[in-house]
């Protein structure tokens, strides 16, 4: 009887590492045996087999004691005992104190955090062409956009991790320069200031020695200033990111008050012609001698005018402008400037002091009164004029050099004088 029989060739088993008997923690290690193509193979860990091992080679995380058991058709070999150890890594982690700021002013606070089981390690920052090794960082960046940061830690038995997060950069917005008068302003009217509108901003202004009467967060504001002085305007814009830009404005505010120095002459009744020194008289809307309005005013220029006294009453001389009230005391009134009233008729002489034309006016028509004047000897010098058919009549005095002369009216067989003096 011939019968065929079969040797199967027992195994070698040996362990092979890839990469010797130590791993870094977190990594992996390939153990790995002849390949049989009939064989099976039981991988332990501990003198535990490992589920789902049947394979020449496995990838382990695991620190322990590895054996590996080959059985190629019923010829077995029990490899040596390999004992693997997992050498402390360190896990890397690292805070950022804002991730995204604005460009102006923008500082990033970058904080290692970095741990191990054991041992020590180093660590290395890296962002753009720089590096450091200290544990916390200020850093910042010349231009918008994003910027990586990267930390990694080397243990001091070789193992490494690393970590890299990005911070961002946002473009600052630009405001521009605010326009709007800045000199010549008074504390009456209402000043605009504007930028150019952008979308999507928000506008806070503010102002100095003035109030805004308008346009709070928008681009235009109207502003009263309040004093004679500097002012100031300022604007702070916000973009959607939160990021600002500002700027300020400088102006000159004048005082525009008025003022009375003095006034001459000091005393006076109808009719009386009054000069009145002062400043920023120019926009004068109202002359009062004591609490009565002149019959007239004339704005002779910033500083000087003249205004004829009308009843009158002694107390200020009050002159009133658009921006202000000025008043100076000491003004008597007099009533015995004008000329006395005859026969239920009165009469009022202005300008006095004169320097070209005398008028009179009355309650009545002049038809009944005559009037000359006449030099401080008694020659007259302007002879009778009579039969003015209206309540008002004008004698030129031109050409009469400086005097006091009288102007002597006559009505109805009486007769009254009054001096005027003519510049």
């Amino acid at each position: 009887i011939e019968q065929m029989v079969y040797v199967n060739s027992k195994p070698n088993t040996t362990i092979v590492s890839n990469s010797g008997t130590s791993f870094c923690e977190g990594k992996s290690l390939i153990l790995s045996s002849t390949y049989y193509p009939t064989a099976t193979y039981r991988w332990y860990l501990n003198n535990q087999l490992i589920n789902n091992s049947d394979t020449s080679n496995i990838t382990i995380t695991s620190a322990g004691n590895y054996q590996l058991v080959v059985d190629n058709v019923g010829c077995t070999d029990t490899s040596s005992v390999m004992s693997i150890q997992v050498k402390p890594s360190p896990k890397v982690g690292f805070t950022i104190s804002n991730d995204k700021q604005c460009l102006i002013g923008n500082s990033f606070l970058v904080t290692d955090t970095t741990s191990i089981s054991s041992g020590s390690f180093t660590r290395t920052w890296s962002w753009g062409s720089n590096s450091s090794s200290i544990q916390s960082l200020n850093l910042n960046f010349p231009s918008a956009g994003t910027y990586p940061i990267k930390l990694k830690a080397t243990s001091n038995n070789g193992c490494s991790d690393s970590l890299t997060k990005t911070v961002l950069i946002v473009a600052q917005p630009s405001i521009g320069s605010v326009t709007g008068q800045i000199i010549g302003l008074d504390t009456i009217q209402v000043y605009d200031y504007s930028v150019i509108s952008q979308p999507n901003y928000t506008y806070t202004w503010s102002v100095t020695n003035g109030i805004i009467t308008v346009g709070q967060g928008t681009n235009i504001i109207g502003v009263k200033w309040s004093n004679q002085g500097i002012g100031i305007v300022k604007l702070v814009i916000t973009n959607g990111d939160g990021c600002k830009d500002s700027v300020t404005l400088t102006v000159s505010v004048v005082n525009f008050a008025p003022g009375v120095v003095s006034f001459t002459p000091q005393s006076g009744g109808n009719g009386t012609l009054v000069t009145i020194n002062g400043y920023n008289l120019l926009n004068t809307s109202a002359v009062l001698f004591g609490n009565v309005n002149a019959k007239n005013f004339n704005v002779v220029s910033a500083s000087v005018i003249t205004a004829v006294i009308d009843t009158g009453s002694t107390g200020n001389v009050t002159v009133v402008t658009p921006y202000g009230t000025a008043l100076l005391s000491g003004f008597s009134f007099t009533s015995g400037t004008g000329i006395k009233e005859l026969e239920s008729q009165s009469y009022t002489i202005f300008p006095n002091p004169v320097n070209s034309e005398i008028i009179i006016e009355s309650n009545k028509n002049l038809h009944t009164s005559c009037f000359e004047l006449l030099d401080l000897t008694g020659n007259v010098i302007i002879s009778s004029i009579c039969d003015s058919p209206t309540n008002r009549l004008t004698i030129d005095v031109k050409t009469l050099s400086p005097a006091i002369y009288l102007l002597r009216v006559t009505s109805q067989g009486q007769t009254s004088t009054v001096k005027v003096v003519k510049h």
